[in-house]
């Protein structure tokens, strides 16, 4: 390929460093090389960021069994636990992908989703048995503290801000191509520390950190729309003053996200000073006379060894607990 060259640059180096015709000739072609690696890999550096990710491999669905058996890989003891983690995950992330393969099949257009609550000492393994899980269905997994949260409006986070936070963790290079994504193929969000969130009786009126924030994970956990962009920042108020003077007062369905592909699972202590879960179930279990004579129900589940009756045998009320009880 013929390369014109400028004669006023070539006359340029020549007088300034003092060599022939043909060396400025080759020092200038050679700049120009140099000079186009240079800018190429400045555009490179430049937008790499906005670059296209790799299209995501679909996750895989597994059976109960091979999802409890991958558990005890890493998780010691806490069986009924991981069995009922292990349950609910496979059925759901199953049902999402026989909708996903199957929308002609108007029989079943909705499933019942089966969110858990799981109630142990802190240090049991709740939240580790929860990314574990997330690590083998390669979906996105958010894991957060209840305490960090408030009611929408106020200032804090609010609920819906963890499913926003999820969005950020699925894969594709903006926030409508990673929505999508968490709608076709599901997410898991672990609370911990839900049982912070109880209301205290001490306190009269309307307790936006705790009672406010119930209400707003009740909502997100059955079925709700979230702006996937917070409509509260100040990007999102200037959009929507640009949007009203161009007389789009509509919400665009892309920018929303439904959680009803996202599984949740609640966990905490539910100890508290004189209240907490396991004297609650131990005064229903008397009442029905289910209490034997040492004063203890002798069932595996969550307990420390410090609950142990003169047998050896775990002493624990947690597994017995029910919907009231918590």
């Amino acid at each position: 390929m013929k390369i014109s060259i400028p004669k006023e640059a070539v006359t340029q180096i020549m007088a300034n460093y003092n060599c022939s015709e043909e060396e400025a000739a080759k020092a200038y072609l050679e700049a120009q090389e140099r000079a186009g690696e240079a800018f190429q890999s400045f555009l490179e550096n430049r937008f790499s960021s906005q670059k296209k990710m790799p299209e995501h491999v679909e996750p895989k669905t597994f059976t109960p069994k091979e999802i409890k058996k991958h558990l005890d890989k890493y998780v010691i003891g806490q069986e009924e636990y991981k069995k009922r983690l292990a349950i609910a995950a496979a059925y759901h992330f199953a049902m999402i992908k026989y909708l996903r393969e199957h929308p002609e099949d108007q029989t079943v257009k909705r499933f019942r989703k089966k969110n858990t609550i799981t109630a142990g000492p802190s240090g049991s393994g709740k939240t580790y048995c929860v990314e574990v899980l997330g690590d083998l269905l390669q979906v996105p997994t958010l894991i957060i503290d209840a305490t960090d949260y408030t009611e929408a409006g106020y200032v804090g986070k609010s609920a819906d801000d963890m499913v926003r936070e999820l969005i950020d963790l699925a894969p594709g290079h903006n926030r409508e191509e990673q929505s999508r994504f968490i709608s076709r193929y599901g997410g898991l969000i672990c609370i911990d520390e839900i049982d912070k969130k109880a209301k205290d009786g001490s306190l009269a009126g309307h307790d936006i950190s705790r009672e406010g924030f119930q209400r707003s994970v009740l909502k997100l956990i059955e079925r709700k729309l979230v702006p996937i962009n917070n409509p509260y920042s100040a990007a999102s108020q200037i959009q929507e003053v640009i949007d009203r003077q161009k007389g789009e007062k509509a919400v665009k369905q892309d920018s929303m996200i439904s959680t009803e592909n996202i599984l949740f699972i609640l966990g905490g202590s539910f100890e508290r000073p004189g209240d907490n879960l396991e004297s609650i179930v131990k005064k229903r279990l008397q009442h029905k006379g289910r209490v034997r004579e040492d004063g203890s129900v002798e069932i595996k589940g969550f307990a420390s060894d410090e609950k142990k009756n003169e047998k050896g045998q775990l002493k624990n009320y947690y597994r017995e607990a029910e919907a009231d009880d918590f």
